[in-house]
């Protein structure tokens, strides 16, 4: 606040006290005060007034700076009420009663969601426990079918299996770091392990694999990776074509080991390639090819592979190929 706002914020009360000293002058001039003695006084007045608001507006601007700069300095903003009200100004302790009043309360409603969010992602977590079950007994029991419905119902429980992992993940993507493992492993057993639990999905899609790398070493998490691989084959098979191609191989310079995870199959296009990785984006292989996308599998992808550190890139061209790439440190 500077000086013009402290007279302007006065202005009630420098008419309120003009009004008295005239009140004032007539009064003392009835009694026979000299003018030139109460034009002197008037004066003497009207100077201090104006220095004590001119003091005043100057210490707020001052602190008003001070505030701004604490403010722009801090991480955490809602700590700047534990700035205000230090000053002995009432005003500035009232806003700051005010502003504390306000974040407990925003605080406590953080709390509930907190509560409510844990709750559910508690229930989930204990819902794919639960429906592993039924799901193992499901899979024992079409392993014991002996006719040619085996490989489809075989098909439709791995499906099953990759959705309930995938609810799972979801439900802890907020805190998926507490759930990391990281050892060394080998890429090579990670899309072994891919393949064998995708078996169903591929051969019933007349998918042709080729595997071309027998070991690639990398520090990581071999249970979320195989969940990537998961994603990715499963994104190959959806959006294949005819005399589908499956291409698994290892790219290595001096500081990273890429696997590639490449198809031959509807591409991507070239305006979607900076999407795919957004939250329910579906695009337009969404429509065309999968009219039940979701835009959530490369969206779970990506959030994994940041908290593992792995990046992952896309290249792609429209009908003839994908490749999705996951670049490792060394």
């Amino acid at each position: 606040m500077n000086v013009r706002e402290v007279f302007a914020r006065h202005a009630f009360f420098l008419i309120l006290m003009f009004l008295w000293m005239l009140l004032c002058d007539g009064v003392l001039y009835g009694m026979g005060i000299a003018w030139e003695v109460l034009a002197f006084l008037n004066v003497m007045s009207g100077c201090m007034v104006c220095a004590y608001l001119i003091k005043v507006g100057r210490q707020r601007s001052k602190r008003k700076k001070e505030i701004e700069r604490i403010a722009q300095t801090l991480d955490q903003k809602y700590l700047l009420q534990e700035v205000l009200g230090h000053d002995k100004d009432p005003q500035e302790q009232f806003y700051a009663y005010l502003l504390r009043l306000g974040n407990k309360s925003m605080l406590e409603k953080i709390s509930e969601v907190k509560r409510e969010r844990l709750q559910y992602q508690e229930y989930v977590e204990q819902w794919v426990h639960e429906i592993k079950t039924p799901i193992a007994a499901l899979k024992l029991q079409c392993e014991n079918v002996q006719d040619k419905r085996k490989r489809d119902m075989l098909q439709q429980v791995e499906r099953v299996e990759h959705y309930v992992e995938q609810a799972l993940f979801y439900a802890r993507s907020e805190n998926v770091e507490k759930d990391l493992r990281i050892q060394y492993c080998d890429l090579y057993d990670c899309c072994s392990e891919a393949l064998l639990q995708c078996k169903y999905l591929c051969t019933s899609a007349f998918l042709q694999i080729h595997f071309a790398f027998t070991s690639a070493i990398v520090a990581t998490d071999e249970k979320w990776v195989i969940f990537i691989l998961n994603q990715l084959i499963e994104n190959a098979v959806k959006y294949r074509k005819e005399k589908a191609h499956l291409y698994l191989y290892i790219t290595q310079d001096a500081s990273y080991v890429t696997l590639h995870v490449q198809d031959n199959g509807a591409g991507i296009p070239m305006q979607d390639q900076t999407r795919i990785f957004e939250k329910g984006f579906t695009g337009e292989n969404g429509r065309k090819h999968n009219q039940h996308a979701t835009g959530i599998g490369l969206y779970l992808c990506k959030r994994l592979c940041d908290a593992l550190q792995i990046e992952m890139m896309v290249r792609s061209k429209e009908g003839v190929f994908t490749d999705m790439q996951l670049r490792f440190h060394k």
